[in-house]
């Protein structure tokens, strides 16, 4: 059977949707054969048999071209749908695999952005370090230092040791800077003691010249007895005596608080800390006694171990001035000796340069020059001021 071509359908059928192709399709065909059967009813009373049978012959191939043209547009319109989901899946992949690489990038430039943010917040750091390090190596080199300037080198240096023995020697315990804060001492320690009792320590720092004065020591008890969460207080002096007392000793604000006073007058870094590792436990186990006679008595008991270390300090510190007595002779002696050993071979050097000038001098302007055959000099006597004497003089 003949196909036929697109040229052949109507155009307003090619402009038709896919659906409405369709439909025109279904619709043409049911014109088709109702027409055909009424026209084959109203032919049957009027037609022979031989009509009949060719107008049977030309419905059934009318039927089988109308089905083999209906069975050819259901396969090109299969072949274009299949296409069209091919086209339209080939366009979904692109898309999705452009907007993949898009988000891919996006998201390597978020992760640069956050690397780029977490550089330049250590820089920050490093930058602040650098500037306090240059701000304290200023105020070091700073030729007259102002009272201020020099309370706060002090702050600084008992605030790294505080934190730096807290930390080690008391788990779970914390040091707060409070020295830009007025009537609340330099800093707050709070200790964690083996029973798990908390106990908060108001701590004060004096770097001066001066012995740190009675004014200075009541400051600090009234600091300690307005603070109710305070069980008692520590003042450090760096450089200078305290009131003119012992190095250290404990005292009593008016609400029975313990308060330590360590003088760091002579002492070197390193026994600084352990004294001050030992200050803060010995005030902690103070304050953290509930039963007040208890502590009382804890007061009096360590304030006569304190004193007979004092006596203790007192013999060895003369003991030591002594002996530095001793080695200052000593050393003068050996002074001394050295001189006299310097002296005695300077001497002895000029007189043995004198005599070997002496014969230098003499072996040069006298006697004869000849070489016997033996090897020697000759140095016979000459006359006349000659160089050799008669034997040689031929």
């Amino acid at each position: 059977m003949e196909k036929f071509k697109h040229s052949e359908l109507p155009e307003s059928f090619l402009t038709f949707s896919h659906e409405d192709q369709l439909l025109a399709i279904e619709l043409g065909t049911s014109v088709v054969e109702s027409t055909k059967g009424l026209l084959m009813n109203r032919l049957k009373g009027e037609m022979s048999e031989e009509e009949r049978r060719k107008a049977k012959e030309w419905e059934k191939s009318g039927e089988a071209l109308m089905k083999i043209r209906v069975e050819s547009l259901q396969r090109q319109m299969k072949t274009m749908e299949e296409e069209m989901d091919k086209l339209i899946q080939e366009r979904v992949r692109n898309q999705v695999a452009s907007e993949t690489v898009d988000l891919r990038i996006k998201l390597a430039e978020a992760k640069g952005h956050e690397r780029q943010l977490e550089l330049s917040h250590e820089a920050l750091q490093l930058l602040k370090k650098e500037n306090q390090e240059l701000k304290e190596k200023i105020v070091e080199l700073t030729p007259s230092k102002s009272s201020h300037v020099i309370g706060k080198q002090g702050e600084t240096m008992i605030l790294k040791m505080l934190e730096s023995v807290v930390e080690k020697e008391f788990p779970y315990s914390s040091v707060t800077d409070m020295t830009s804060v007025k009537h609340a001492a330099d800093f707050h320690v709070w200790i964690t003691l083996e029973t798990l009792q908390k106990v908060k320590l108001l701590v004060d720092s004096k770097n001066y010249t001066r012995s740190i004065n009675s004014d200075e020591v009541n400051k600090l008890y009234s600091d300690v007895d307005n603070d109710d969460e305070a069980h008692g207080g520590v003042m450090i002096s760096i450089g200078s005596p305290i009131c003119k007392a012992k190095p250290f000793h404990i005292g009593r604000t008016l609400k029975q608080k313990p308060v330590l006073f360590i003088s760091f007058q002579n002492i070197d870094d390193i026994n600084r800390k352990e004294m001050l590792c030992w200050g803060l436990r010995t005030i902690s186990v103070i304050s953290g006694e509930k039963n007040n006679d208890e502590r009382l008595h804890m007061v009096d008991r360590i304030e006569e171990f304190l004193q007979n270390m004092e006596l203790h300090m007192k013999g060895i510190d003369s003991t030591i001035r002594l002996q530095m007595k001793v080695i200052d002779g000593l050393r003068e002696t050996y002074n001394n000796l050295l001189k006299e050993i310097i002296g005695f071979r300077d001497k002895k050097e000029k007189k043995s340069e004198t005599v070997n000038e002496h014969v230098v001098e003499e072996s040069a302007t006298s006697g004869c020059d000849a070489i016997q055959k033996n090897g020697i000099r000759c140095g016979k006597n000459v006359s006349d001021g000659g160089r050799f004497c008669k034997i040689h003089r031929k």
